[in-house]
C-alpha cells in the first residue's frame, strides 16, 4: 500500500460533504504544507529534514505523525504525539493530521 492510500483515506475518514477547507500559511515554504478541512488540520513535510511545526489559531491536543516506515494496515498507523505548547516535530517526509 502507497502512502497516498493512507493520506487520502485519513482525509476520507476525518471530512464530511461541506467541510470549510482552508490553506494554511508556513513559514516553511516548499517543505511544510498545511490545510485544514472542518477541523481537521491535514500537513506534510516534503524536505529531508525534521521540521518544527507550531500550530496557530487551533488548539488540537496530539497529532498524527506517519512515515513510509510507519505505515501499516489500512486504518491508524502511524505515531500519536502531544502537541506541546502548540508544537512538535515533523519527521522528514512525513505526513498526518491533528485534530481540534
Amino acid at each position: 500500500v502507497r502512502p497516498v492510500y493512507h493520506a487520502w483515506s485519513a482525509f476520507s475518514r476525518l471530512t464530511k460533504q461541506g467541510d470549510t477547507v482552508r490553506r494554511c500559511d508556513s513559514t516553511h515554504p516548499g517543505h511544510v504544507s498545511g490545510a485544514y478541512a472542518g477541523d481537521t488540520l491535514f500537513w506534510v513535510n516534503e524536505s529531508d529534514q525534521a521540521v518544527e511545526v507550531r500550530v496557530q489559531g487551533a488548539q488540537p491536543r496530539e497529532v498524527r505523525i506517519m512515515t513510509e516506515d510507519s505505515l501499516a494496515g489500512d486504518r491508524e498507523c502511524g505515531a500519536v504525539a502531544p502537541l506541546e505548547e502548540g508544537r512538535f516535530t515533523a519527521p522528514p517526509k512525513s505526513f498526518g493530521y491533528a485534530m481540534s
